[in-house]
C-alpha cells in the first residue's frame, strides 16, 4: 500500500511542540507590544504633568513676585512718610540702611532690578543703576518699553500683571516687568516696579528633577512674527534671545498661539521623542517639554530581551526532555504500525514479542493480536455477503435513476406552473416582480435602456358583460399569443399580471422603436377584427398602451418604473383609447 502521508508520531510532536512555541512566541509578542504601548501612553501622560507642573511653578512663582513688589512698595510707602523719595537729591544722600534692604530684596526675591517712578514717569531710583535711571517713561528713549506700559497701567489703578519679554536695551538682555501703585490717603503718589530676573524664571523651567537624563524644555515668544528662544535649553544648547529654526509643525508653534496637547514626534535631529505643549498665561508665553521615547522604552526593552532569552532557553530544554522521552514511546509505535502495514495487505498471522514494553504498551499489543484473528474471520464473512450486495446494488441503481428522472421532469412541470398565466401560458406576476429588478440592473451593468409596456384591454368589463366570460378568455388568450409574437429575443418578457393587464419588458432600442413596437401590438390586435359593440375607440376589440423608457443612470426603483409605466397607459385611456403614449426617464444622478 502506498502511503501519502510520511509523517511519523516524532515528527508530527515535533510540530506540533513548534507550533505551540510559536504560539506562545506570538503571544509573548503581543503581551510586549501591548506593555509597550502601556509604557508610550503613560508617557504621554507623564510628560504632560511635567507640563503642567512647570506652568504651575511659574504661575506660584509669578503669584509670590506680586507678593514681593507688595513689600517694595509698602517700604516706599513707609520712606514717602518721612521723606521726599520722589526728589532725586533724596536719594543722593537717602539711608544706606534703605538703599541696603532694596537690594536684599532684590535678591532674595530674585528681582532683577528695583524701581521707583514719579507721577510724572520719571525714574528716581533703580538698585542697579543701569542706563534708564533719571530717564522720563512717558516721554525718554524708553517710553516704548514694556517698564513703561505696566507703569502707565499702574496710573490707571489696574491689578499688576508680569509683562510680555521683550528685549530692554539697558539690561541687555530681554525682561519682563511688573508695578503697583504707591497709595497714600487714596491717592497715587508714586509707582513702585520690578525686574523680573531671567535667570530665576529659567531655573524654575530647566529644573530637570522630573526630566530624566534626555528631557528638556524650550520656552518661546512671538517677536515681530518671529519665534524667539527665551531661555538656554538643556541638550539642544539653544542660545536664549535667539531665533527658533524649527519646522513649521513642530508643536511649539501651537503653543504659542495657546493651545496644547501631547504627542510622539520624529525631532529635527531624527530622534523618537514625546512632548507635551501648552500656554503659560502668565508669562504669555508657548512651552514644551520633551524628552527621547528611548527613555521611556529602556526599561521595557531590558525586561523584553530578559524574558525573551528566559523563553529560548526554555523551550530547547522542554524540546531536548521531550525528544529523549519520545524515544522510548516512539519504538512501539513503529512496531505496531509495521503490523498494521502487513494486517492492510491480507497479512493477519502476525506475532509480536512485547515482553519488554512497558505493561499499557503489552495490553495494547495483545489486544492488536487478538484484533487480527477477528478481523481474519470477518473478512471471510464480508466477502460472502459482498457478493450478495453487489447483486442487489446494481437493482437499486436501475430503480435510483428511473426514480430521478421522474422527479426531475415534476420539477422543470413545478417551477413552469409558479411563474406562468395558466390560460395565457404569459409569465404571472409573480415572475414579473422577480424579472423586473434583474432587468433593470442588467440595464445598468451594460448601459443600455429598459422599456416597461402596460397594456390592457379597452371596455374589457363591457365585452365580458355582453359576450360572456367564455369570450373574454378567448380574446385574452388571441392577445397573449400577439404579446408572445413579439418576445422571442433573450431579454425579451410578456407578462399577464391579472385580469386584462399585461405587461412586456423590451431592451435597449431607441425611442422611436419602442414607440413602433407598441403600435404593432395594438395594430396586430385591432387587425383580430374581434367584434366590441361597446368600444368607443373602435368597433373591434382594441388595446391602450403605456411605455416608460428606464434610463440606466436615473435613480428609481422598480415599483417607481411600474407606476410611470401604468399612469402613461392611463393617459392614453384618458385621450381616447386605442393608442400607445411613451415617456422617457430624465437622468437624475445621485
Amino acid at each position: 500500500m502506498y502511503l501519502t502521508n510520511k509523517m511519523t508520531v516524532l515528527k508530527r510532536t515535533i510540530i506540533w511542540l513548534s507550533a505551540i512555541a510559536i504560539f506562545s512566541f506570538t503571544i509573548l509578542i503581543f503581551i510586549g507590544w501591548e506593555v509597550r504601548e502601556t509604557i508610550r501612553h503613560n508617557g504621554l501622560n507623564r510628560i504632560y504633568t511635567i507640563l503642567n507642573h512647570k506652568i504651575e511653578a511659574i504661575d506660584n512663582y509669578v503669584q509670590q513676585r506680586y507678593t514681593s513688589l507688595d513689600n517694595v512698595t509698602e517700604l516706599f510707602y513707609f520712606a514717602s512718610r518721612h521723606h521726599t523719595i520722589f526728589e532725586r537729591d533724596f536719594w543722593n544722600q537717602s539711608p544706606e540702611s534703605l538703599r541696603n534692604k532694596l537690594a536684599i530684596i532684590a535678591q532674595k526675591n530674585a528681582f532683577y532690578d528695583i524701581f521707583l517712578i514719579s507721577l510724572e514717569g520719571d525714574i528716581v531710583y533703580t538698585v542697579k543703576h543701569e542706563a534708564d535711571l533719571h530717564t522720563n517713561l512717558l516721554t525718554g528713549r524708553y517710553r516704548s518699553s514694556q517698564l513703561a506700559r505696566v507703569f502707565k497701567d499702574a496710573l490707571k489703578n489696574r491689578s499688576p500683571y508680569v509683562s510680555d519679554f521683550y528685549f530692554y536695551e539697558p539690561s541687555h538682555d530681554y525682561a519682563a516687568f511688573i508695578a503697583e501703585p504707591i497709595i497714600h490717603n487714596g491717592k497715587i503718589i508714586g509707582i513702585s516696579a520690578a525686574q523680573i530676573d531671567n535667570k530665576a524664571i529659567q531655573a524654575v523651567v530647566n529644573d530637570s528633577s522630573e526630566l530624566g537624563k534626555t528631557g528638556e524644555v524650550i520656552t518661546a515668544v512671538i517677536e515681530n512674527g518671529k519665534l524667539i528662544n527665551m531661555f538656554a535649553t538643556r541638550h539642544t544648547k539653544i542660545p536664549p534671545d535667539t531665533f527658533l529654526t524649527l519646522p513649521q509643525d513642530n508643536p511649539i508653534y501651537e503653543a504659542v498661539r495657546g493651545e496644547s496637547g501631547q504627542k510622539y514626534i520624529v525631532d529635527e535631529t531624527g530622534e523618537n521623542s514625546v512632548v507635551a505643549w501648552g500656554y503659560q498665561k502668565e508669562l504669555r508665553c508657548g512651552m514644551m517639554v520633551k524628552m527621547d521615547e528611548n527613555e521611556f522604552l529602556h526599561e521595557w526593552y531590558k525586561q523584553t530581551t530578559s524574558l525573551l532569552l528566559l523563553f529560548f532557553f526554555g523551550v530547547a530544554v522542554v524540546f531536548g526532555m521531550l525528544i529523549i522521552a519520545l524515544r522510548s514511546f516512539v519504538k512501539p509505535i513503529q512496531e505496531l504500525s509495521h503490523n498494521a502495514l502487513l494486517i492492510s495487505n491480507g497479512h493477519y498471522d502476525i506475532e509480536i514479542n512485547s515482553s519488554y514494553y512497558d505493561r499499557e504498551w503489552q495490553l495494547l499489543t495483545h489486544a492488536f493480536q487478538k484484533m487480527a484473528i477477528e478481523i481474519k474471520q470477518k473478512m471471510t464473512q464480508l466477502y460472502d455477503t459482498n457478493i450478495a450486495l453487489n447483486a442487489q446494488k446494481s437493482e437499486l441503481e436501475e430503480l435510483n435513476r428511473t426514480l430521478e428522472e421522474r422527479i426531475e421532469a415534476k420539477t422543470k412541470q413545478l417551477q413552469e406552473l409558479a411563474i406562468t398565466d395558466p390560460m395565457t401560458n404569459l409569465y404571472n406576476r409573480r415572475h414579473y416582480i422577480l424579472t423586473i429588478q434583474e432587468e433593470m440592473n442588467r440595464a445598468k451593468r451594460h448601459n443600455h435602456t429598459t422599456a416597461l409596456m402596460m397594456l390592457d384591454v379597452d371596455h374589457f368589463k363591457q365585452y365580458n358583460d355582453t359576450y360572456g366570460h367564455q369570450a373574454g378568455d378567448n380574446v385574452l388568450i388571441r392577445i397573449a399569443k400577439i404579446l408572445k409574437l413579439y418576445t422571442t429575443r433573450s431579454g425579451e418578457y410578456a407578462f399577464r399580471l391579472g385580469g386584462e393587464e399585461f405587461a412586456i419588458i423590451v431592451s435597449d432600442m431607441s425611442e422611436e422603436e419602442y414607440l413602433y413596437l407598441g403600435h404593432r401590438i395594438r395594430n396586430e390586435t385591432e387587425a383580430l377584427a374581434i367584434l366590441h359593440k361597446n368600444n368607443d375607440a373602435s368597433a373591434y376589440v382594441t388595446i391602450s398602451m403605456g411605455i416608460f423608457v428606464y434610463h440606466p443612470e436615473s435613480i428609481m426603483t422598480h415599483e417607481q418604473l411600474y407606476k410611470e409605466a401604468d399612469d402613461q397607459l392611463y393617459v392614453a385611456k384618458d385621450q381616447g383609447r386605442n393608442r400607445v403614449i411613451i415617456k422617457i426617464s430624465t437622468l437624475q444622478k445621485g
